[in-house]
């Protein structure tokens, strides 16, 4: 046990089969572990980006709600200048309606296109495909029953010259 290095293995080129085989297995499990826990920091890393970036994307959105409503108020109190304030309300509040009424038009219509979500293009293939199917059974059926029907003939016809 001279040849023992101070890390208790021996030199690679003394050591077994199945000793190689256990320390590479060993090794692969250590890399494969390490590797694991890599590809967790850094998801954890993104995952964390990801959270921030969505939240300050929402709270975006909340201010251009703000700024919307704004905006609206600005019309108003553009309009007021020239017209009585509630009349000015009014108008702005009529287009806003109707800016509303269109939107909502134009997105029923996108439904209906999306409704129901079935891939027509692929139904109707996949029908195509069962009636050639269907149809190359039943010719198959057809052709079998005309070749039963010949065997039968046939039959009949040795059946009958062996009589006479």
């Amino acid at each position: 046990m001279a040849d023992v290095l101070k890390n208790g293995s021996r030199p690679v080129a003394e050591q077994s089969t199945g000793e190689l085989v256990q320390r590479a297995s060993e090794q692969i499990s250590r890399l494969v572990r390490d590797e694991l826990a890599l590809a967790r920091a850094e998801l954890t890393e993104k995952g964390k980006h990801a959270g921030l970036g969505i939240g300050l994307f929402g709270g975006g959105g909340v201010l251009a709600v703000y700024g919307l409503g704004a905006l609206v108020a600005t019309a108003i109190l553009l309009l007021d200048l020239v017209l009585p304030a509630w009349a000015a309300a009014l108008i702005v509040t009529v287009v806003l309606f109707a800016l509303a009424g269109v939107l909502a038009l134009v997105g029923r219509r996108q439904v209906k296109q999306a409704v129901p979500p079935v891939p027509s293009a692929t139904a109707s293939s996949l029908r195509a495909d069962v009636d050639a199917v269907t149809s190359a059974i039943k010719k198959d059926a057809a052709m079998r029953d005309a070749v039963k029907k010949d065997a039968a003939m046939r039959r009949a016809v040795k059946k009958e010259r062996s009589r006479h």
